[in-house]
């Protein structure tokens, strides 16, 4: 039921944008990148309050939606490619690009669901819980993959 609720809140219209949680992951992600020491800011893991465990899943969730999205980035590329040859040939590719961005669109939206999952199934509800009220914040919403930091430390 709780991964409802947050799939409402990241993939339907009207409530949200799976944007915000596909740039969660490609924050976190490039944040477990960074040094110990180099941040001048709390730790996504302060900033949430989630143990070494939890973190870690976090961490692999992140990473592995990130490296996802590097094959959605591509086949997007290609797609525009694809449409200019179509363009040339035909006149018009508006309707089967309109048609292919939206299949890659919803194996994104889908590749943050399964994300989403395996972070609910390793945090367990009130973990889960707290990374929702985090992702949903008021504050980190406008935040992620702009250089603007993990806000304030949540404990």
């Amino acid at each position: 039921m709780r991964l409802a609720i947050v799939l409402i809140f990241c993939v339907l219209p009207g409530f949200g944008q799976t944007g915000v949680c596909q740039s969660f992951f490609l924050t976190a992600s490039q944040l477990a990148r960074t040094p110990a020491g180099k941040l001048s800011m709390p730790t996504l893991q302060d900033a949430i309050g989630l143990t070494d465990a939890e973190m870690k899943a976090l961490n692999e969730a992140a990473a592995d939606y990130a490296a996802k999205s590097l094959v959605f980035s591509e086949d997007l590329g290609r797609l525009v490619f694809e449409a200019r040859l179509r363009s040339i040939e035909s006149g018009d590719a508006s309707e089967w690009l309109a048609q292919r961005r939206k299949e890659i669109g919803d194996r994104a939206d889908q590749a943050v669901v399964q994300r989403l999952r395996q972070l609910q199934d390793a945090l367990g509800e009130v973990s889960f819980q707290k990374l929702e009220r985090y992702v949903h914040s008021d504050w980190a919403q406008h935040c992620f993959v702009e250089p603007c930091g993990v806000g304030p430390t949540k404990k």
